[in-house]
């Protein structure tokens, strides 16, 4: 027997928590309106899914470790691009497709401009990836090789979702002045954002 760790009600009720102080001291002690909580809001929840996707399940079990665990050290790749196969290859367009909203969403949520961006994806992506890493130091072993090449389209996925950010706050100041569109207060929030001249 072992102990499996999911994502389950319990992880939700907590992260559930969690939000519910954040949003009251953003509301309160940060005066932020209701639209940045909306978009404060849709980032968490796709913050939450992404560690649900990187961290969950965790195995503590002897029997996994013997039927499918790695050696947490032998398996790690920290040479780029080394072990890219093209079986790998599914693997990379996934860590590009999983961080495009945090590229995205970052812009609606902070004033950070592309570099700052980036280096926040970049930052969360290291630090799944450190997590994974102690994860299966705790297990003893890892179903998740630690790779760099995580980390590097991660960070390239980051960089394509600040693109559709500038592309889309673009389009939508031009057909706002193209075709007289009427502006609701999230359309304002959009059409403000800083980062875009």
């Amino acid at each position: 027997m072992g102990v499996v760790i999911d994502f389950d009600l319990s992880t939700v009720l907590f992260l559930g928590l969690v939000w519910v102080g954040a949003i009251i001291f953003l509301k309160f002690k940060k005066r932020k309106d209701f639209t940045y909580l909306l978009f404060f809001t849709v980032f968490y929840v796709y913050m939450a899914k992404l560690i649900d996707v990187t961290q969950f399940p965790m195995y503590f079990s002897e029997s996994m470790r013997i039927n499918i665990g790695q050696n947490v050290w032998g398996n790690m790749n920290l040479m780029p691009f080394f072990t890219i196969t093209e079986k790998s290859t599914i693997t990379s367009a996934l860590n590009i497709l999983i961080t495009i909203p945090f590229g995205f969403g970052m812009p609606f949520i902070s004033g950070l401009r592309a570099r700052g961006v980036v280096i926040a994806g970049c930052a969360t992506s290291l630090l799944l990836e450190f997590f994974q890493f102690i994860i299966a130091l705790m297990a003893g072993f890892t179903f998740r090789v630690v790779d760099i090449n995580d980390v590097i389209f991660n960070t390239f996925g980051v960089i394509i979702g600040y693109m559709i950010f500038v592309g889309f706050v673009r389009i939508c100041r031009f057909a706002v002045n193209k075709f007289g569109i009427c502006q609701n207060d999230i359309l304002k929030y959009v059409l403000e954002r800083p980062q875009i001249k």
